[in-house]
């Protein structure tokens, strides 16, 4: 389903190097997971007890996670999943992440690389459309900079515990891989996005 994995070098804006890796979830080792759970924490605190249950930054597990080091410590991590979405009844192939970089080592680029490469694996495995959701005012610009569009439809999804239908309460945005795709989500009564928030 996926296509082979990522693993680069990136050259920060202030010539700094680090590496990226788009892994496997269960491919992470224990202590990935410790750390990438550390990084959770410091920047979310206030959801330190689901980081220390999970030990992900997400209400589902992720299937994929990018991996960014610099000198060996994880400074930045992404999650990257595709799922079946369903718009009107028709089901479309969707592609969703999300990003958390580190305060001392944001500014430099590194989530706007995540972005182009998270563009570049759902284009290369198919999706319809990358989805995002955002309560920042710094990732609108860098989305609406790479071409996604701000979703006026209705975003619904169910707790992967309990079945619960939610609304997205979240800014949506989606990035048209396929043609004709943008035009169906901005007219649809509703995007059903299955188990979880993104």
């Amino acid at each position: 389903m996926y296509t082979d994995l990522v693993r680069e070098t990136f050259v920060s804006k202030e010539g700094m190097k680090l590496d990226i890796e788009l892994k496997d979830a269960d491919a992470i080792s224990e202590s990935e997971k410790e750390e990438l759970m550390e990084l959770s924490i410091k920047m979310f605190p206030e959801y330190a007890d689901l980081y220390r249950v999970n030990k992900y930054f997400s209400a589902i597990e992720p299937q994929k996670s990018w991996i960014v080091r610099h000198e060996g410590k994880i400074v930045a991590t992404g999650k990257f999943l595709t799922k079946k979405a369903v718009v009107d009844g028709e089901e479309l192939q969707m592609s969703g992440f999300g990003l958390l970089v580190d305060t001392e080592y944001q500014k430099l680029g590194i989530a706007s690389r995540l972005l182009d490469l998270n563009i570049k694996v759902a284009s290369e495995i198919g999706s319809d459309f990358i989805y995002a959701t955002t309560e920042n005012v710094v990732v609108d610009a860098m989305l609406r900079g790479r071409e996604f569009a701000l979703l006026d439809t209705k975003v619904k999804y169910h707790m992967p515990d309990t079945d619960e239908q939610k609304n997205e309460s979240k800014r949506v945005y989606v990035h048209e891989l396929k043609s004709g795709v943008l035009d169906r989500l901005q007219t649809a009564n509703e995007l059903n996005i299955g188990v979880g928030a993104v």
